[in-house]
């Protein structure tokens, strides 16, 4: 198991590679990934544009960058296919 902390909340990646995050402005926002959904990058797109577009919320972002495993998360390439988590 591994964690990631960040500065609006955490991330837990489990061994069979699922993932729960929590975010440290509301607690109960998140648990368990059950599935997810495509998202091909668009021109001038940022995680904080896909987040705020997808959970309503930029301060989301960090959780489509380590369902992604991005290594730079702020260089999105358009055109690139992103998973976005839905949570039970």
């Amino acid at each position: 198991m591994a964690l990631q902390i960040y500065d609006d909340g955490y991330v837990i990646r489990f061994p069979d590679d699922t993932l729960a995050a929590f975010s440290s402005f509301n607690p109960f926002s998140f648990g368990r990934v059950v599935s997810e959904e495509s998202y091909v990058v668009k021109d001038l797109d940022t995680l904080l544009s896909i987040a705020s577009a997808y959970y309503k919320d930029t301060r989301y972002w960090y959780i489509i960058s380590e369902w992604n495993n991005l290594d730079k998360p702020i260089e999105l390439v358009t055109g690139t296919e992103l998973k976005l988590p839905n949570f039970g």
